[in-house]
């Protein structure tokens, strides 16, 4: 197996290993929040993506920032994507 595919197989995992749980976040943060409701969908799909892309993006770099932060910086970003606009 070549490090390309040994790459992808960890992206794939991750990003089934994180979504249905993303889900779950979204439905809870997101009760009576009708204005968010169009792009309700969208939400865990987006912010996956942003996790996974962010997780591999640490690991290349040597995983020397500390994963609260990078935790806290997403956090931030979801909870903003829920809050009424």
């Amino acid at each position: 197996m070549s490090i390309t595919q040994s790459a992808e197989k960890i992206e794939w995992y991750l990003y089934k290993l994180t979504y249905d749980l993303l889900i779950g976040v979204v439905e809870e943060q997101s009760q009576g929040c009708r204005s968010r409701q169009r792009i309700k969908p969208l939400l865990p799909i987006s912010i996956n993506m942003l996790f996974v892309g962010l997780m591999i993006e640490w690991v290349q770099q040597g995983m020397k920032e500390k994963p609260q932060a990078i935790i806290d910086s997403l956090s931030s970003q979801f909870m903003a994507y829920l809050q009424p606009p």
